[in-house]
């Protein structure tokens, strides 16, 4: 429905997740049909390392991830983050 009011990307958070640090939420991706998306997948919620941004950002379904937890309270958590995607060559 929202993409026939001209949604350009969804976001999809896990408010169990969010806050946990415990990685995402995937099962949520069983909720939403194989190729019923047409517009940009974005996944939230429980990112608390670098590990679960790839996961996300991995996953053939997913098309972008975010975080606030990870960046703001996490001790170097941008400066790791953003080694690991780039060595993962993201």
């Amino acid at each position: 429905m929202v993409q026939n009011l001209g949604c350009r990307e969804i976001l999809i958070q896990s408010f169990d997740n969010d806050g946990t640090g415990n990685g995402l939420d995937l099962k949520l991706l069983e909720l939403i049909p194989d190729g019923l998306l047409t517009v940009p997948l974005i996944f939230a919620g429980g990112i608390g390392k670098s590990e679960h941004m790839l996961t996300g950002l991995s996953h053939p379904r997913i098309d972008a991830v975010c975080t606030a937890n990870l960046l703001n309270f996490i001790n170097h958590g941008l400066v790791n983050a953003r080694k690991r995607l780039k060595l993962s060559n993201f």
